[in-house]
């Protein structure tokens, strides 16, 4: 009796997820890791198969130019500008002199800066920012800090209003900056960070009026890709958890 034909099995990601499942993500012949688990960003290229090469081309170019001109904005979520005379948007995330090295222990910094985007000035009322390590090898991973960072938000929104505080008034094209802090990093999730199972996550919550009294708000989730060192740069595309 002649043989069947064996169909080839298409190799996949070999990654063990934080449930003990595997990534079943396909890869390219001869790389054991796909392009979101691999460790540097040549074995990312080399990883991927023909059909995915033109997504991570995109998303490449969206990086850079993201990178070149400053506004890592293309990759954050949500901010509702339509109809508003002025909006706020995310500028730039940048970490601070002295506390810009992941070490288990040391604080760790960044300044997030936003923007005062559209035609007229607005008035600033609330806004709270968070930053934190978390262990990246579950499904959707941010899902849970961000729901308790929102808890915490509202709590905040929510005293604001009943104490009828008013923000700063910010000008057409003005930045305001805001400093957040990781105070005490373990030692588990600072070389997680930098094997590439933990991620560094920022979320950010704003809410404004425009000159109109019409009421905004700005709703982010982003993350630090790997980085390569402890040291941590400027200039990083970070990346929408959306």
């Amino acid at each position: 009796m002649a043989s069947q034909p064996v169909s080839p099995t298409n190799p996949t990601c070999k990654f063990t997820k934080h449930d003990g499942k595997t990534c079943r993500r396909s890869i390219a012949d001869g790389e054991s890791l796909c392009w979101q688990h691999a460790r540097t960003w040549r074995r990312s290229w080399r990883s991927l198969t023909r059909n995915q090469t033109l997504g991570f081309l995109g998303v490449m170019i969206g990086i850079v130019l993201s990178i070149i001109i400053g506004v890592p904005s293309l990759y954050f979520s949500y901010v509702n500008w339509r109809g508003l005379s002025g909006f706020l948007q995310i500028y730039n995330v940048v970490p601070v002199n002295g506390q810009n090295v992941l070490v288990a222990g040391k604080p760790v910094s960044m300044t997030v800066l936003l923007e005062q985007k559209g035609s007229q000035p607005l008035q600033a009322e609330s806004s709270l920012e968070e930053l934190a390590l978390v262990d990246a090898r579950p499904s959707h991973p941010e899902q849970e800090p961000r729901t308790k960072f929102r808890e915490v938000w509202r709590g905040v929104r929510d005293q604001d209003i009943a104490s009828g505080r008013v923000g700063d008034k910010i000008g057409i094209g003005n930045k305001v900056g805001k400093t957040v802090t990781i105070s005490n990093p373990s030692k588990q999730a600072v070389s997680g960070v930098l094997n590439g199972s933990w991620r560094m996550y920022l979320f950010v919550e704003a809410a404004w009026k425009d000159s109109n009294g019409n009421p905004g708000l700005l709703d982010v989730c982003f993350w630090r890709p790997t980085p390569s060192s402890p040291e941590l740069t400027a200039n990083v595309a970070w990346m929408s958890c959306d």
